[in-house]
């Protein structure tokens, strides 16, 4: 049983206060803010960044998922050096745009929770000791056939950046394709159910749309046939 057999049994079955109770809490849980799934044919890159100034070396963690909140690939790497923030933030994004191009994905979505590096990349930021770096993103990005970067809060960003803090504790590398890293598996579970209440939710409203309009429609023929009676 998928998520629109769910739902219509839902819709038969239950009352008016169900669907008002129901249209509620689907709505409470998607304003919570959580990861959003991207359209159609497109795969959302979630990238985040690991260091600190003691102890472990930096790390980068990447996740892709596609319109499903299904894994296609997802790698984290315990890097040789200890980097500043917004130096392996760069490295992020590039791990990640690397890893999709070798999964040969053309459209694309960006995503991370440092907004400096955002605002480096879409103004097209090659100076500095880091410009070499933004100059290769931008190469990178330019092979896509559409992409985007987005800017997110961490709450958004949790699957990478907790795969990134995995792997710098763990010291060790990691790739994955087709299948959900098992360290991060209740993120995306969580992630995947927000996506469930988001679907319900648009269907609740559009049950409820078409439920006004058959009741409209209704009182309209009622109308008619009183003013044809008295007429």
């Amino acid at each position: 049983m998928d998520i629109i057999d769910i739902a219509m049994e839902f819709f038969e079955s239950g009352t008016s206060s169900d669907l008002e109770i129901f249209i509620g809490v689907a709505w409470a849980i998607w304003s919570e803010g959580k990861w959003i799934a991207p359209p159609l044919e497109v795969f959302k890159i979630n990238v985040d960044g690991a260091t600190s100034e003691i102890d472990r070396n930096s790390s980068v963690g990447v996740v892709i998922r596609d319109a499903a909140s299904n894994v296609h690939a997802a790698c984290c790497r315990y890097l040789q050096s200890r980097y500043s923030v917004e130096e392996v933030e760069a490295l992020a994004m590039e791990c990640g745009l690397l890893l999709a191009k070798e999964h040969e994905l053309s459209q694309i979505i960006l995503e991370f929770d440092t907004l400096t590096a955002v605002s480096n990349v879409t103004a097209a930021e090659t100076s500095g000791c880091l410009g070499h770096v933004y100059q290769g993103i931008l190469s990178l990005l330019s092979s896509f056939s559409s992409w985007k970067i987005k800017h997110v809060k961490r709450e958004y960003n949790r699957a990478a950046h907790e795969l990134a803090q995995y792997t710098r504790m763990k010291e060790e590398s990691h790739s994955w394709k087709g299948v959900c890293p098992p360290m991060v598996i209740h993120v995306i579970q969580e992630d995947g159910f927000q996506l469930f209440c988001v679907k319900l939710f648009f269907l609740a409203l559009l049950y409820s749309l078409f439920y006004l309009a058959r009741r409209i429609q209704l009182f309209a023929f009622k109308k008619i046939i009183i003013i044809i009676m008295v007429n």
